[in-house]
């Protein structure tokens, strides 16, 4: 009986184990709204806005409010270096100035769109809303000699009926509007983003 009762509870240590790290010490899978790019994860407004961290090989990307929006900075031991973005899902104005949305939600991961052994980052912001929602990517490629990442692509849609989700796939981007077939397509082309699709 003793025996049955370890061996239930290494089984299920195992289990917990492989779960959190495919999880990746993110929320779960089903939170992502990117599909395609390793090691996401997910924020909050809040959480962006009280400050946070993710970890990259060669240094992190920090982040925090900063006067009308989250900035996001790439910061080695010697340097700190702002990643421009360029979002526009995910936020209102009132003519003069626009400000993000209470209920956006990041993402943050990698992926390797050309295929070179070099990871791409993905920094990606959700609106879920009432009536249409929108996601919208920035994608970035790291410039080492200067240490920082140089914007190479932003895709977005915002009248999405329903769950707002972006498929990546090899060097692709597709943004469905969950509405009679309709979608956009991207592809990376001469270190660029392109639109190939869109209806």
């Amino acid at each position: 009986m003793k025996t049955r009762i370890i061996i239930l509870l290494c089984i299920i240590l195992i289990t917990n184990i492989l779960t959190a790290q495919n999880n990746n010490g993110s929320k779960e899978d089903s939170a992502f709204f990117v599909k395609g790019i390793s090691n996401s994860k997910i924020y909050t407004k809040e959480e962006a806005d009280k400050g946070n961290e993710y970890e990259l090989e060669n240094g992190k990307i920090v982040f925090y409010f900063d006067q009308l929006g989250v900035a996001f900075y790439f910061k080695t031991e010697t340097s700190k270096t702002l990643i421009l973005t360029e979002f526009t899902v995910g936020k209102e104005s009132d003519g003069e100035i626009s400000w993000e949305k209470d209920n956006i939600i990041y993402q943050i991961g990698l992926h390797d769109f050309n295929d070179d052994n070099l990871y791409e980052l993905v920094i990606a912001v959700k609106d879920k809303d009432e009536y249409f929602s929108g996601v919208e990517l920035n994608i970035f490629k790291y410039i080492p000699f200067d240490k920082k990442w140089e914007i190479i692509g932003t895709t977005k849609r915002k009248d999405i009926s329903g769950e707002p989700i972006a498929l990546v796939d090899k060097d692709r981007i597709k943004i469905e509007r969950n509405f009679r077939g309709f979608y956009s397509e991207w592809i990376l082309s001469d270190g660029k983003f392109k639109i190939i699709h869109e209806d």
